[in-house]
């Protein structure tokens, strides 16, 4: 991923039709976004739109699903005939699963999302370097990827502090690629929006 990633959007199914996010990013140099799409017919419709319109405009799309499997109003099979798109670089199929799951559970579904997507990228997120440096799943993600921001606490962190954490991840499992998950308006967990030369300094 070489160029910098568009902010977070959430497939809505407001209107399925358009996608204005999509098209101001595209207008800005965007050429990678990160969309997420829950277990949800409404959720997984929109999804699909979004994702199809990227692909109309140029644009790789990092995908961050929930588990499919939990979805009350659609199939396993439906979710993901409709989101397995060829504009799809990457696929999340877990979020922090270390806060959540045992290492042989989170395996598990790791192994599974394998079998469906022999030829993507198959990752997780972890929450921290623990779930690194205790191996949790075995670390068959093909990307170690890590919660780590510069700007959810107010204490100063630097870039050169949370880059130090790919020494950490490449140091677990020498030649995997390392990456982060981007953060932008989750003004919950973050005391300031991110700005544009952060987000780029980050990835």
């Amino acid at each position: 991923l070489c160029s910098p990633i568009g902010r977070f959007i959430l497939a809505r199914p407001k209107d399925a039709t358009s996608w204005p996010m999509l098209d101001f990013l595209v207008s800005k140099g965007f050429r990678h976004v990160h969309i997420a799409v829950w277990a949800d017919r409404k959720q997984v419709e929109g999804g699909e739109s979004a994702i199809r319109h990227a692909d109309e405009l140029g644009m790789l799309v990092d995908l961050w699903t929930g588990e499919m499997n939990t979805a009350k109003d659609i199939s396993e099979e439906e979710c993901w005939r409709r989101l397995i798109q060829p504009n799809i670089c990457a696929y999340q199929v877990m979020d922090e699963p270390e806060l959540r799951y045992k290492s042989d559970e989170g395996l598990k579904i790791l192994r599974a999302a394998h079998n469906r997507l022999p030829y993507s990228v198959v990752m997780y997120n972890s929450a921290g370097l623990l779930g690194v440096t205790r191996n949790f799943a075995n670390l068959e993600t093909d990307v170690l990827k890590l919660d780590s921001y510069l700007t959810n606490n107010h204490y100063g962190r630097t870039v050169d502090s949370v880059v130090s954490r790919v020494d950490n991840m490449a140091q677990a499992r020498p030649g995997k690629p390392c990456w982060y998950f981007l953060v932008s308006d989750n003004m919950t967990l973050h005391y300031k929006d991110p700005s544009y030369a952060e987000q780029v300094a980050q990835s």
